[in-house]
């Protein structure tokens, strides 16, 4: 577990703030809308895979199948804000689409990372893994610890446990 654990950071950060737009992502848009358009993140994965080198040329069955995938997705999605079926809430659509987008492209930027990084010489694939959870929990408690701050700070006071889990 010591060999070179800081090496995560950033990989553990991107799938943290992953982690966190998913909340927002859910105030803003439907359940239907984020598990369809969840499915571009493979859509983003293989055009950096591609695009560093670590994937060779798709057949032209597989490009299909990938665009079919994203233009599905995306047809899903833009049906539910023309219907205002995304959101119970009357979040913004577009802005929660934009969102999901978004973090699945930084994840998509972090599983090419890791993958990089799992594929160096010599390197234990079960210590990485523990390595990235470890800098993933340290990364979502900070924030965590920032947002218990800044409620404090406004004179609020942060919700107990229990509350949390009821």
């Amino acid at each position: 577990l010591t060999d070179r654990p800081g090496r995560l950071l950033v990989i553990g950060l991107a799938y943290a703030l992953d982690s966190i737009f998913y909340f927002f992502v859910q105030s803003n848009v439907g359940a239907v809308t984020y598990t369809v358009l969840a499915q571009s993140k493979i859509f983003f994965t293989v055009l950096l895979l591609r695009m560093r080198g670590m994937l060779g040329q798709l057949r032209p069955a597989q490009r299909l199948g990938l665009l079919s995938l994203f233009a599905g997705a995306n047809l899903v999605a833009l049906k539910d804000v023309a219907t205002g079926v995304a959101a119970a809430n009357d979040g913004n659509r577009l802005l929660g689409i934009a969102g999901l987008l978004c973090a699945q492209a930084v994840s998509a930027i972090a599983n090419v990372a890791y993958e990089r990084r799992l594929r160096e010489p010599g390197g234990d694939v079960w210590v990485r893994n523990v390595q990235l959870t470890a800098a993933i929990s340290l990364w979502l408690g900070v924030g965590s610890l920032i947002r218990s701050v800044l409620i404090l700070a406004s004179g609020g006071t942060p919700p107990s446990p229990a509350t949390l889990l009821t």
